[in-house]
């Protein structure tokens, strides 16, 4: 959702998600209501679409992936500096201010 600069996500793509983590992981396939998944997670159902009930909960998300792939300061770059205008996108302001704070370094 962060690449995206987005709060929310179609149904459809997070199904999508679910079928690929069963075929990736090899997890036999997993039957479970939506609405029971919606009601014990922090995800808030909408008409077409979920998002986090707590926006910054996605930004620390955002941020603890950054900091598990590595190379945090070039990945960092990568995602939330606009290149043709040399700024950095408003979106990844939260996300940035939760890696600073896990990586001081990269400041």
């Amino acid at each position: 959702m962060q690449i995206y600069q987005t709060r929310e996500l179609k149904k459809e793509d997070v199904m999508t998600f679910f079928e690929d983590v069963v075929s990736h992981t090899g997890f036999p396939q997993v039957n479970f209501e939506l609405r029971d998944f919606y009601s014990r997670s922090l995800l808030v159902e909408n008409e077409h679409t979920v998002q986090f009930e707590n926006a910054e909960f996605q930004d620390y998300l955002a941020a603890k992936s950054i900091q598990d792939i590595g190379h945090i300061d070039q990945v960092t770059f990568d995602l939330v500096v606009n290149k043709e205008l040399n700024t950095v996108y408003p979106f990844w302001y939260n996300t940035i201010a939760y890696l600073v704070s896990v990586e001081p370094t990269i400041q």
